[in-house]
């Protein structure tokens, strides 16, 4: 509890302050409210202006959808949407005028259910005489916005462009716009057929991680299976504390029964984490694909009679690499009381190479040239190499077309992280059956990129793997096979199952609030 005895001896309506700090935003809404009413008059005069302003920063919070959050929660621990709108409620407390709010992807982990909280936020961040610069793929956000820079056409060397800008309306009449595109078709979440269920692969009895009810579930063999529900409903603790805790130690964790029914040789567990130890880690060099490319300029050296090995093009070793700046291309200063300050290196100017190794050419590309391409460039450039040209496709299906092969694994999102992880494993040559876990894989992708994701997964389930899925994304759902909805609500108010099925099922259930915001998008 971190306190002394002394400290935790003060209660406040029979609760410490660690009992009072393990409570969720919304249940502390609720204790400060019915606090003030049993209070005598004297401590009533006391408490209430105190509680008055307490009441109004949770109720902040709770606006921007972050009501299932306890008090005592650390930052460090929130996704970086969490994190955004934590910031956006003290914001919004404030009520600072004249201010220029940069937010990247708000919406990343939050519930359609949350999404016209957080544009109510914004726009009375806006109300304020505030100006609001969002990048964000959410269909809501788009809709809401007063004013829409369309980038594009395509990602990465394709991008770059503006495509359309305006209003709404200039958006949706443009006919080179993708996002017009998916914003005016009705059957723009639809990709696969459904798969008839089967046969069972896991069965839960009493699952019970944090918020969830001893709630009984099953979920089906070569099946993309989705959790659904509302922000704080139980989704995560279902999939990693009770899921994948129990496949992990082989054990029933957090539940009273787990049982594996259809053999599966292997689980994959991809989160949003760094890797361990992968500082220096690059998407060339974590995916495999670096030690191909290097292969070929090993090739182009021998062309000329140089006895020069692999090794002489890595980052990691004396040989071919600026030892100014030990290949990182970037100098590091510390700041004593600032974060660090990364600068270009002055001896290479960021290419992370000395000059003998940059001599070397593949096709007039340098090594360092090579780790500035995106891996549709690449693609083109290694066309004729079957092995590099596997490994680039796969990061393109998993949605990292647009993303520089040199770019370090630290620089990355959670989702393009997961999406690393994920192309890593499809990498690995195998015919086993593979159960997949995959915790809100869509996050930072845009329409179009999801349906790519879409398109892989229902090939991962035809091959005869399972996938299990927390997710938010509407085509997601849509175009699951099976969906678990919990809820009704977040934090204490969640942790049942409200309904089991198909999207079609969800809207047709009056209980299920992921349901009714289906009911927005085109049904099968």
């Amino acid at each position: 509890q971190r306190l002394k005895k002394n400290a935790l001896s003060v209660k406040i309506n029979n609760k410490n302050i660690s009992e009072l700090s393990a409570l969720a935003i919304d249940s502390s809404i609720s204790f400060f409210q019915q606090t003030s009413e049993i209070l005598n008059t004297h401590a009533k005069q006391i408490f209430k202006p105190l509680a008055f302003e307490i009441i109004r920063r949770l109720e902040l919070i709770h606006r921007v959808g972050l009501g299932y959050l306890t008090l005592n929660r650390l930052t460090n621990s929130l996704s970086g949407g969490e994190t955004q709108r934590v910031r956006l409620a003290g914001m919004l407390g404030s009520e600072l005028t004249g201010i220029t709010y940069i937010l990247d992807e708000p919406t990343a982990g939050l519930h359609p259910k949350d999404n016209q909280k957080l544009i109510k936020i914004l726009k009375s961040l806006r109300d304020l005489g505030n100006t609001v610069i969002v990048a964000e793929h959410d269909e809501d956000i788009i809709r809401a916005a007063d004013y829409i820079i369309d980038m594009g056409e395509g990602a990465g060397i394709n991008g770059g462009n503006i495509i359309a800008k305006g209003s709404l309306d200039k958006i949706l009449a443009s006919k080179s716009s993708k996002t017009a595109k998916y914003l005016n078709d009705n059957n723009k979440s639809i990709y696969r057929s459904l798969k008839k269920l089967k046969n069972e692969v896991i069965k839960i009895d009493k699952a019970n991680a944090n918020n969830l009810k001893d709630i009984d579930l099953v979920f089906y063999e070569s099946c993309i299976n989705v959790i659904s529900g509302v922000s704080g409903s139980g989704k995560s603790s279902l999939l990693i504390d009770v899921i994948q805790k129990s496949l992990k130690m082989n054990n029933a964790e957090n539940c009273k029964s787990f049982k594996t029914v259809s053999k599966f040789e292997k689980y994959i567990w991809t989160d949003q984490s760094l890797p361990r130890g992968s500082s220096r880690s690059s998407i060339a060099s974590f995916s495999g694909v670096f030690e191909l490319i290097r292969d070929e300029f090993v090739k182009e050296a021998k062309k000329s009679n140089n006895k020069i090995t692999k090794s002489y093009f890595s980052l990691n070793t004396k040989g071919g690499r600026c030892e100014f700046c030990k290949g990182q291309g970037v100098i590091k200063i510390p700041m004593d009381f600032l974060a660090d300050v990364d600068t270009i290196c002055e001896k290479c100017l960021g290419k992370r190479y000395g000059k003998v190794a940059l001599a070397y050419n593949y096709k007039e590309k340098s090594i360092a040239d090579v780790l500035e391409m995106s891996t549709g460039e690449l693609l083109v450039l290694f066309f004729n190499n079957d092995k590099i040209t596997k490994k680039l496709s796969i990061l393109n299906e998993t949605g990292l077309a647009y993303l520089k092969i040199g770019q370090t694994l630290n620089t990355l999102s959670g989702g393009e992280l997961q999406r690393l992880k994920l192309a890593v494993e499809l990498m690995k040559a195998t015919t086993e059956k593979t159960l997949f876990l995959l915790d809100e894989p869509t996050t930072g992708l845009h329409f179009e990129d999801v349906k790519q994701l879409i398109n892989l997964f229902d090939k991962l389930v035809q091959n005869g793997n399972t996938i299990i899925i927390s997710e938010h994304n509407p085509s997601i759902m849509l175009n699951a096979d099976y969906i678990v909805d919990l809820g009704p609500e977040g934090g204490e108010k969640g942790g049942y199952v409200v309904v089991r099925g198909t999207a079609n099922e969800l809207t047709a259930d009056e209980n299920s609030i992921t349901g009714k915001y289906l009911k927005g998008s085109h049904l099968r």
